[in-house]
């Protein structure tokens, strides 16, 4: 047993006492608690160069937000923020400068009611691709599609049926009581 095993009781062997009375039951007594320093050395930043953009530029021109240029440019919200290393939510977005447009794409502003389902049949495309292709900055993505819509037509059929049964139960009833 060592006594600066961080996965058994850790800090707590440090103490003199806590350790000798581990090593009390392995028979071997006086035995000293040795600690060793290991050289530490600390990583140094190393300059980065900025990397040449994969895609588009795009100067940032004054009134200019994330939304606007997401709408404008044809980019996810999530996709301009995640390649440019910005905050989410458009936090601090920056008022001048250039941006870099990589994964450009057909964007849909999602409204008030919208789920993955309706925008995916909007799209005329699968749930699954909707999915697939909106991995970055998504909130509703986990939000499960709505029970189809019931068919008016569905309802006017179901009460012409119980309409009929209350009928003949009645009519049967009725030449039941005749013939009696």
């Amino acid at each position: 047993m060592q006594a600066a095993v961080d996965y058994y009781e850790g800090p707590a062997l440090v103490s003199m006492s806590v350790y000798e009375s581990k090593t009390d039951n392995c028979s071997i007594p006086d035995m000293p608690r040795t600690t060793s320093t290991l050289p530490m050395t600390l990583p140094t930043a190393t300059p980065t160069t900025p990397t040449p953009c994969a895609g588009d530029e795009y100067e940032i021109e004054e009134g200019d937000d994330c939304h606007s240029i997401s709408l404008s440019e044809g980019i996810g919200t999530g996709w301009l923020l995640m390649d440019n290393n910005l905050p989410a939510w458009c936090d601090s977005f920056p008022t001048e400068g250039t941006l870099c447009l990589v994964n450009k794409c057909d964007v849909v502003t999602v409204e008030e009611g919208d789920t993955c389902h309706s925008i995916a049949f909007a799209a005329e495309i699968t749930d699954v691709q909707l999915h697939a292709w909106n991995l970055v900055g998504i909130s509703f993505l986990n939000q499960p599609s709505p029970p189809p819509k019931k068919k008016k037509h569905r309802s006017i059929i179901l009460l012409l049926l119980s309409s009929l049964f209350l009928i003949s139960t009645f009519l049967f009833s009725f030449l039941i009581g005749i013939l009696v």
